[in-house]
């Protein structure tokens, strides 16, 4: 049976206010509840642990600077990337960091750490919804500008963040952690 968390659940865990946790959850980030919204008098929504983690996530990201519009691509690419490794779960990987990286003015998320299979260090780009970056690295169409950017960038290799103009990181590990301590 999965956890069933209140609006008050998620405000004291995450340590957000009331104002706060309607904005993420309700308004701007639109974080869309787990288990199904409890019919009756008023309304009551009910969150399971993903949506705990999504709220935590979305919170930190948004605290950082990454707009309403960045936040909500940041969780539609986390729940692509859980999808093939299953990042949700109550497991916490060794380490494991999301980038939010501009280069040349395109923007796209980055991850990096240990912890999706076995043990071994990931970095590779996953553009979620970044649709002409993901169209463009599946096409491969050499004469793609995007392509021309990634390939002489070096985004793939380890000098991928240096090679950046800049870029925002968010330790998923350490959040996660932070959530389950306050369970």
């Amino acid at each position: 049976m999965e956890r069933n968390f209140k609006a008050k659940d998620i405000r004291r865990i995450i340590g957000i206010s009331k104002i706060r946790y309607e904005y993420l959850g309700l308004k701007r980030i639109g974080i869309k509840p787990g288990i199904e919204e409890v019919r009756g008098t008023g309304r009551m929504h009910g969150w399971n642990f993903k949506n705990l983690l999504q709220f935590g996530y979305a919170d930190n990201a948004n605290k950082l600077g990454l707009s309403p519009r960045s936040v909500v691509n940041l969780l539609s690419w986390l729940d692509e990337l859980d999808r093939k490794h299953d990042i949700y779960n109550t497991r916490i990987p060794e380490s494991l960091s999301v980038h939010y990286v501009n280069l040349d003015g395109f923007k796209y998320f980055l991850i990096t750490g240990k912890g999706l299979q076995k043990g071994e260090n990931t970095k590779a780009i996953y553009p979620g919804s970044f649709e002409r970056l993901k169209k463009a690295l599946e096409d491969k169409d050499k004469n793609d500008p995007v392509v021309k950017l990634i390939e002489s960038k070096a985004i793939y290799k380890d000098e991928g963040l240096a090679s950046a103009d800049g870029y925002v990181t968010i330790n998923i590990s350490a959040i996660k952690k932070r959530i389950l301590e306050r369970l």
